[in-house]
């Protein structure tokens, strides 16, 4: 029999794992079924070679989610649910994390909602595919961080650093996260973070701070060789292709504009008094979408960098739903119950869409490398902006070359199988060939989505002429 206050805990744990299983249902629904896309198929290659060096440091520095999958795969095949069964249980753990995170900062109703809001997020769901182990290990860092400064326990400082190790070797972007902690720490050493705090409370909080602070030092000096690897090879070699603009937009539409103006108000205004929960959510939504931003202006980012902050947003709109909980709006209910169901029903809604009209966002490459195979002479040299995509699905045999290594020397009949938008992204050269030399042959649609992802093949002549521009 379990009492006193463990006899509590009861109704939250099978509410918990309610919640996990849905998260689990919906990741795992389709896993195998969906085309793979270009970054699938980049994670194949490393994957099935075992070779993590083809973008310098990029995956070498960073080799969890490859090294796994290679597990799987040299064990299981390389299936498309076998590529995605690794990063898919990652997403159902970050579900669980985000409960956990949510219930040290707000407590058990914080907990639940923000582990509902992930489970239907569309955008964790995307990333449950191929990129959800940031997620996962930054917010057990944010979350055991938090609960170090709360309660001073040495696990959860162990545990936060432990996370953040984790975090960095599945993507370079869990960096954003540790200096979102640390401006965390920083807060609490000044007269603002500890304000609320009587003297002897707060020389124990200043202390914990402090602590946190070094380790997070230690931690970014510890790392900095690898940054600057990484970064230098991105100066050299990779130019920036995404907007600030647009990594904000992304950032902004994957999150749910609606739910992200509520966290980031409730933010702003908690920081203004000095609140410590709300200036700790606020500096974890913030501060990695602004360095995701920040990024695009120097050298390649995404919106995907910031993901992060969907779980801030989803432990914000927690402690909102709570605050509100009591208050009540004329015989219809609690002002929090009804935010907590306009939620639930904007992120279902999109999880409903992305799982149904939009394929999962993505490209319809499976159906395109389909008919490449019985319409295209084995022989004949087929360009692509997913050309190791076309490989999975086709093999080695065929001739498949990146469209980037096209150029104007090319005198065979060729083809082009790419995106609805490769020619506008592309060199002056491809976008004059692919008007003067191509013919379009068919188009794989799959416009449902927030993007256009539509397929185009192309029968082109060989080229003649220098290039235009």
């Amino acid at each position: 029999m379990i009492e006193g206050e463990d006899l509590a805990d009861r109704p939250f744990l099978g509410l918990a794992a309610l919640v996990v299983g849905v998260g689990a249902a919906l990741r795992l629904v389709r896993l195998g079924a969906w085309s793979l896309w270009l970054d699938e198929g980049m994670t194949w290659q490393r994957a099935t070679t075992g070779v993590l060096d083809d973008q310098g440091p990029l995956y070498v520095a960073t080799p969890l989610n490859y090294l796994l999958t290679r597990a799987v795969v040299v064990s299981l095949g390389d299936a498309p649910l076998w590529l995605r069964i690794v990063p898919a249980v990652f997403g159902v753990a970050g579900v669980a994390a985000v409960i956990w995170a949510g219930r040290r900062i707000g407590g058990p109703v914080c907990g639940l909602v923000a582990g509902a809001f992930v489970a239907l997020s569309p955008w964790h769901l995307q990333w449950s595919r191929h990129f959800s182990a940031v997620f996962l290990f930054t917010t057990i860092a944010f979350g055991a961080a938090y609960a170090y400064l709360e309660e001073g326990r040495r696990r959860h400082l162990i545990t936060s650093a432990l996370a953040g190790a984790l975090g960095l070797a599945a993507h370079s972007s869990a960096a954003f996260v540790l200096v979102a902690i640390a401006g965390t720490a920083v807060w609490r050493l000044t007269p603002a973070g500890h304000a609320r705090a009587g003297a002897h409370a707060h020389a124990r909080a200043r202390s914990r701070a402090l602590r946190l602070a070094i380790l997070l030092v230690g931690t970014g000096l510890a790392y900095a060789p690898v940054a600057l690897w990484i970064s230098a090879y991105l100066a050299g070699s990779r130019e920036a292709w995404n907007t600030p603009g647009n990594v904000l937009a992304s950032i902004a539409y994957y999150i749910g504009p609606a739910p992200l103006a509520i966290v980031a108000l409730a933010a702003a205004t908690g920081a203004r008094r000095g609140d410590p929960v709300l200036v700790a959510v606020g500096a974890w939504l913030a501060v990695p979408a602004a360095l995701a931003v920040a990024a695009a202006s120097v050298t390649i980012s995404s919106g995907a960098y910031a993901i992060a902050s969907l779980a801030a947003v989803a432990v914000g709109a927690g402690l909102v739903v709570a605050a509100l909980a009591p208050v009540r709006v004329a015989a219809i209910g609690s002002a929090g119950g009804l935010l907590l169901a306009a939620l639930v029903a904007d992120q279902a809604t999109r999880s409903v869409l992305y799982l149904t009209a939009e394929a999962g966002n993505r490209p319809p490459w499976h159906d395109a490398a389909d008919w490449v195979g019985a319409n295209v002479p084995a022989g004949a040299p087929v360009y692509s902006d997913a050309a190791v995509v076309l490989r999975y699905y086709l093999g080695p045999e065929r001739d498949l070359r990146w469209l980037d290594s096209w150029a104007p020397a090319e005198r065979d009949a060729h083809w082009l199988v790419i995106l609805a938008d490769a020619p506008a992204r592309s060199s002056p050269a491809v976008r004059a060939h692919v008007g003067a030399d191509c013919a379009l042959e068919t188009v794989f649609r799959r416009s449902g989505g927030p993007k256009r992802r539509d397929v185009e093949v192309y029968r082109c002549a060989a080229s003649v002429g220098e290039p235009a521009g």
